[in-house]
């Protein structure tokens, strides 16, 4: 897809939690309370577009999905494959960033958009449920738990450098999605 996941429902139509305080989103990745959650950035519904909603791992992992029929949350190696075929995490980044600054802080390095994947900083929610990074970073999860449990993988963009980096983090973490065709 061309533009972050920003449904509030899984595929079956189940609600995904959300509107969740800072102390709700904690407790998501608990023993007494996993779950998955959604947020828009700030809890802001005018936040939703352009940039999605905000999802932990525990709805990445949610056997009642996210993305629509005939799509899915891509796996860590498929989002290697995108930045190999982009020349590589050292140069992919700007070719995946939207241009302009009007949802990047200056300088938005070296931003092109070429890829057409239109990335938009969209910032994160951490575990602990407050929000940070708008402006300055687009963070994307994949569908890959680094150890079967607890930990990721993501990929994000920043708006001071032109590459990607690929990082892991726990799963009460709150990053954009992007579904890929089956």
């Amino acid at each position: 897809m061309a533009e972050n996941l920003n449904t509030g429902t899984y595929r079956n139509g189940d609600p995904i939690p959300r509107g969740l305080s800072d102390s709700q989103w904690n407790t998501a990745g608990t023993s007494s309370g996993i779950f998955g959650a959604c947020a828009n950035f700030n809890n802001n519904e005018q936040n939703s577009c352009p940039f999605g909603k905000l999802y932990n791992f525990y709805a990445v992992t949610d056997p009642r999905n996210l993305c629509p029929t005939g799509w899915h949350v891509p796996t860590d190696d498929e989002w290697t494959i995108l930045t190999s075929f982009l020349g590589g995490e050292e140069i992919a980044g700007g070719k995946m960033k939207s241009t302009g600054l009007q949802y990047w802080n200056s300088p938005n390095q070296d931003a092109s958009n070429e890829s057409g994947f239109s990335g938009l900083a969209g910032g994160m929610r951490y575990n602990f449920g407050l929000f940070d990074l708008s402006g300055f970073f687009g963070l994307w999860w994949s569908s890959t738990s680094l150890d079967g449990g607890g930990l990721a993988w993501f990929r994000s963009l920043s708006y001071s450098t032109d590459d990607v980096q690929r990082g892991n983090n726990s799963w009460e973490f709150g990053y954009s999605i992007r579904c890929l065709k089956d």
